[in-house]
């Protein structure tokens, strides 16, 4: 039933409403199975559930997988667009979402949050509109779950899922390309702080997304050693999780901090030829080309070189 644990909803919104036990499962239950399902000893029926949170004045059925079809192509769909915008293909991501848009109802609030939310990722890849207006999109597409969204909603005790969580995060990022370092920084912390009191099934996740995110905020702000110690962490999750596309970010980024932290070139660039690799096996050729655009925009001619070496004893190693 989405990824908290059902009694953690129930509870964390009764609470944040300060609403009694009691008061809440009056003729839904009694008192004794919501403390059980609360607790994490019980699970509701899907229609009980839908009844509580109703009473709360709140939409059990966003806590459903947020792509609401039982149709298994759209998942497939949904699949195909993400890997595109993992591998900055964004003309196969707008295809997809074009599909997507034709096959899924898009008068369900949640399909609709989804479908805007990849929209805006993929305008803002390909310089369309400014981050003042993809920003006003996203506040948009989480009013679609919660009509009252303000930035500092994580504050309030109350339950989000990992689509809206998402969403909060691509508004820190909105913030971070217009050089608003510190708010981009407060956002993402919230983010972190907030995951680290609830359960999720996809806590690592969303960690790591905003982790990522955090240590490029931290970066581009100048604060290259605190950036790189969180990338290093990241690194393994993203390690964990098998996620070749975040990781080979990660290694990029790692190898760019190292430079800007004058650490000896070699180090640099080791890092830097493990994410030229990565990026190869998994036929990234956006990373490829970044990679070697910025080597041969901030490297001599002799530290090219070496960086040829480092990519052959990493491919001898693999």
């Amino acid at each position: 039933m989405g990824i908290y644990a059902v009694g953690e909803v129930i509870r964390r919104t009764r609470e944040s409403l300060g609403m009694t036990q009691e008061e809440l499962c009056e003729g839904i239950c009694d008192v004794v199975t919501l403390s059980r399902i609360e607790n994490g000893r019980n699970t509701p029926s899907r229609a009980n559930f839908e009844l509580l949170m109703e009473r709360m004045g709140r939409s059990g059925k966003k806590y459903l997988p947020f792509i609401r079809s039982g149709d298994i192509r759209d998942h497939l769909l949904r699949e195909e667009l993400e890997r595109s915008l993992r591998v900055h293909d964004y003309q196969t991501a707008e295809e997809k979402l074009h599909e997507l848009e034709e096959s899924l109802e898009s008068e369900d609030n949640v399909n609709y949050q989804y479908l805007l939310r990849m929209k805006v990722m993929i305008d803002s890849e390909l310089g369309r509109g400014s981050e003042e207006e993809h920003r006003e999109k996203l506040k948009k597409a989480i009013k679609c779950t919660i009509p009252n969204f303000s930035e500092d909603i994580m504050e309030k005790n109350v339950i989000l899922t990992e689509q809206e969580l998402k969403i909060i995060c691509n508004i820190a990022i909105t913030y971070m390309e217009e050089k608003q370092y510190d708010h981009s920084i407060k956002i993402l912390k919230n983010i972190n702080e907030y995951l680290e009191h609830v359960q999720m099934e996809n806590k690592i996740k969303i960690s790591r997304l905003a982790l990522s995110n955090l240590s490029q905020a931290l970066g581009r702000k100048g604060d290259y050693e605190q950036a790189m110690k969180l990338q290093l962490d990241v690194l393994k999750y993203a390690r964990a999780e098998n996620n070749a596309g975040s990781a080979t970010g990660l290694l990029y980024r790692i190898g760019y901090n190292l430079n800007k932290m004058q650490h000896p070139k070699k180090e640099s660039l080791d890092f830097l030829a493990m994410a030229y690799i990565l990026a190869e096996c998994t036929n990234n050729q956006y990373m490829m080309a970044h990679i070697r655009n910025y080597l041969k925009s901030t490297h001599r001619e002799d530290e090219w070189k070496a960086f040829t070496l480092c990519l052959g004893d990493r491919h001898s190693e693999v």
